[in-house]
């Protein structure tokens, strides 16, 4: 393998795995998390009655993924790429789900990861343009 090869497996590492994480997970099922959420602070509490917190956490999970595709891809449509890989993954996942004793497909699942990706990709191009030195 050359270098070049090598430097792109590496940048690419950090986003397989965490589509890996994210796979291994989604392949279980998890005990009823209502009790944890009797410890949230009462705002929070107020926010998750009109955002499920399981949307939150799918956004989050999938900000993630976005960003880490983002530094991963390099290009002037690597944004998109970006955006693009982590919401296929978060169809493939979904479908995936579906096949999974106690588990289920969700297009509002979809959205959040679609979101998330989106929001992480969106404040990476924001940084990336304003930590540009300007122009002489």
């Amino acid at each position: 393998m050359n270098l070049g090869k090598l430097a792109t497996s590496l940048r690419l590492a950090p986003a397989l795995g965490w589509s890996a994480t994210i796979w291994w997970s989604s392949s279980r099922t998890w005990p009823e998390a209502r009790p944890l959420l009797a410890d949230l602070p009462h705002w929070l509490l107020a926010v998750l009655t009109v955002v499920p917190p399981d949307k939150l956490v799918h956004t989050a999970i999938y900000a993630l993924l976005g960003a880490l595709w983002r530094v991963g891809l390099r290009g002037h449509r690597a944004g998109v790429q970006a955006w693009a890989l982590a919401t296929a993954f978060g169809g493939l996942d979904e479908l995936h789900q579906g096949w999974v004793p106690g588990r289920s497909s969700d297009p509002w699942d979809l959205l959040a990861d679609a979101t998330g990706a989106a929001l992480a990709v969106a404040c990476w191009t924001l940084l990336a343009k304003r930590a540009k030195p300007p122009a002489p």
